[in-house]
């Protein structure tokens, strides 16, 4: 049987558009391991574990057929993972036209995708649509929970844009907060200074308490871009609500001042 798992995987990465380099740096390889890869040496299990993940081909396949004569669909649709900058490798799905997909987290996934936001299986499986967006970027919309964050209510959903570093987070913003041990939260966030390794979280409703949390348990951030609200009221806007997201901006400038 012919195999074809080097030429693939030559196939694979120019449909990507990605150097050699860059596609070990995303495996985790140095240049001269991965070059072996598509060269001389068969690839182990563990190589082939990170390119189902990647590119969302099954093993099989990528050893048996010619994948540049396959119809594309085989990379429609697909996993793609980006490494972004400073919090993690992110995964996200793409369309026919390998455009990004915005995936979907309503309430009830959101223990799930905790346990399984870098499982490329488990993000396939969540619903994905998309909205004409004036900016580029990667983007993941979340409903939220709870009354902390007015005027979005329950069932509201956070349209947000994947922050790649902590240092790229804005004083007074709102964000969609992903941590270790509190799972998804919507937020007005703080940082005293780019050395400081605390974030101070903050409701927009005065009745929560601020708090605070540790860089190092922040596993995503995504900075607010639009939402979808299902309440006909949200558009009433009233001087009290101005007068609130005042006082709470100045508490939060207030409690990140040394």
């Amino acid at each position: 049987m012919e195999l074809f798992h080097k030429k693939n995987l030559v196939y694979l990465r120019v449909q990507k558009g990605l150097s050699q380099e860059q596609l070990a740096n995303m495996l985790g390889y140095s240049r001269n391991v991965y070059k072996n890869y598509e060269y001389t040496q068969d690839p182990d299990p563990e190589f082939l574990l990170k390119i189902n993940q990647l590119f969302g081909v099954n093993i099989h396949d990528f050893f048996t057929k010619d994948l540049s004569k396959i119809d594309h669909d085989l990379l429609k649709d697909k996993i793609h993972t980006l490494q972004m900058g400073g919090l993690r490798v992110l995964t996200v799905t793409v369309n026919e036209k390998q455009k990004e997909n915005i995936e979907f987290v309503p309430v009830k996934a959101k223990a799930g995708y905790l346990a399984g936001y870098s499982d490329p299986e488990f993000i396939t499986k969540l619903r994905r649509f998309s909205i004409p967006l004036a900016t580029v970027g990667t983007f993941r919309a979340f409903e939220i929970e709870g009354d902390s964050m007015p005027p979005h209510k329950k069932g509201s959903v956070i349209v947000g844009k994947y922050i790649e570093a902590i240092n790229d987070v804005k004083n007074g913003k709102t964000y969609v907060v992903m941590t270790k041990d509190e799972g998804i939260v919507y937020k007005r966030l703080y940082r005293k200074s780019e050395i400081s390794d605390e974030l101070l979280l903050i409701s927009d409703n005065r009745s929560y308490h601020p708090y605070t949390k540790k860089l190092a348990d922040i596993i995503e951030l995504w900075e607010y871009h639009c939402h979808l609200s299902f309440d006909p009221n949200e558009n009433l806007v009233h001087v009290m609500d101005e007068r609130l997201l005042v006082k709470v901006e100045e508490l939060g400038e207030k409690l990140i001042k040394p």
